[in-house]
């Protein structure tokens, strides 16, 4: 979902989306990872885009990684 109000142009549902994820505990992926912080960049929320970044690293163990999802 979270990809998928992204690609079509729904900034602001991403980041909504991801925040709802974190609350029933679901474990997001590195494309859930990639399309809220795009999102957050197309928001200009460049400071809750590198809160998500810690949060993959930091809280979910995720490398940052150059290669597609």
């Amino acid at each position: 979902m979270v990809m998928a109000y992204a690609h079509h142009g729904l900034v602001g549902e991403p980041v909504e989306t991801f925040e709802k994820m974190q609350l029933v505990v679901l474990q997001p992926s590195q494309a859930s990872f990639v399309s809220v912080i795009s999102a957050c960049s197309h928001l200009g929320l460049v400071e809750q885009g590198r809160v998500f970044f810690k949060l993959m690293k930091l809280d979910y163990g995720m490398d940052p990684s150059p290669d597609p999802c």
